[in-house]
């Protein structure tokens, strides 16, 4: 046996765990950040490997219309990739406003954003607070688990709480 066949897991299939709406049988793969890297991505896999996942970020505004707007131009940027169901991956910032979004100050623009997610009819990853615990995002942790312990549900929407990774350290005590 060649080394290198020794070191080859075995293969096992994925498992379906019956959560809102999980894909069947297979691992879904995005890019990002924005039209011209989903596309320069899209063009080094090749047509029968595209990603399915477009990932974008938008900070939470108090701009009545604002996440209606920004909708519509990601729904623009989406449909232009000619991707066939691609889901947008969305890291909603709340950096500096947490404590006023925990306290309601923002609750009109997040119902706007809730019903503008939906006019999209399709399946809508959100990442609130996308790496909620980098120093960079200087998240204060009470607020900001409040904000993910009460977020309403829309039907299309699957939230996610996303660290910012390994090279943080184990997940601080504040923030579990």
């Amino acid at each position: 046996m060649s080394r290198d066949k020794d070191l080859k897991p075995a293969y096992v299939p994925r498992l379906n765990f019956g959560a809102k709406l999980e894909p069947k049988d297979t691992v879904l793969h995005g890019a990002g950040q924005d039209a011209d890297g989903f596309r320069d991505y899209s063009a080094a896999l090749g047509k029968d490997r595209l990603p399915m996942i477009f990932m974008t970020y938008i900070g939470v505004k108090l701009e009545k219309g604002a996440a209606t707007e920004w909708t519509e131009d990601l729904k623009t940027k989406m449909d232009s990739q000619k991707v066939k169901g691609l889901i947008p991956q969305i890291g909603l910032n709340m950096v500096y406003v947490e404590d006023k979004v925990a306290n309601g100050d923002y609750d009109e623009w997040i119902e706007e954003f809730c019903l503008a997610m939906k006019s999209l009819s399709r399946p809508v990853f959100v990442r609130i607070g996308y790496e909620f615990d980098g120093y960079w995002n200087h998240y204060k942790p009470e607020p900001f688990k409040a904000i993910y312990a009460s977020q309403r549900q829309c039907e299309n929407i699957i939230l996610m709480q996303l660290r910012c990774g390994a090279r943080q350290g184990p997940l601080s005590r504040e923030f579990r």
